[in-house]
C-alpha cells in the first residue's frame, strides 16, 4: 500500500518506479537467458564431443576437456557478469530523468 500524503504527484513517481522495475526485470531476464545459452555452447560441446563427434562443430572456443569448459564458464561468471552489472547500473542512473519534485536544481 502506498501513502500518497494527499499529493497526486506521488502517484506519478510510483508509476515511474514501477516502469523502472519492469525494465530492470526484463533486462535481467534477457541477460540471464543469454548467459545460460552462452554457457551451454561452451560446456556441452566440450563435454560430449568424445561421445558425439558431431558436437565438435559447435565447439567454437576449441575447449579440449569438460574441465576447461566449466572453468571458462566460472571465469565468465566471476569476471564478466559483475562488470556488466556495474555498467548497466551506471547507464541506468545516467539515463534516468530527475525526480518530478525537483525545483530548478535544488535537489
Amino acid at each position: 500500500m502506498v501513502d500518497l500524503d494527499s499529493n497526486p504527484t506521488k502517484l506519478i513517481e510510483v508509476v515511474d518506479i514501477g516502469k523502472q522495475m519492469l525494465v530492470t526485470r526484463g533486462a535481467l531476464t534477457t541477460f540471464s537467458i543469454a548467459n545460460d545459452v552462452s554457457k551451454y555452447f561452451a560446456i556441452i560441446p566440450a563435454a560430449f564431443a568424445a561421445t558425439y563427434p558431431a558436437l565438435d562443430a559447435l565447439n567454437i572456443m576449441r575447449l579440449a576437456t569438460p574441465q576447461s569448459a566449466i572453468l571458462s564458464a566460472v571465469i565468465f561468471n566471476a569476471i564478466i557478469i559483475p562488470a556488466l552489472v556495474r555498467w548497466r547500473c551506471a547507464v541506468s542512473r545516467r539515463g534516468r530523468p530527475p525526480p518530478r519534485h525537483c525545483c530548478a536544481g535544488t535537489c
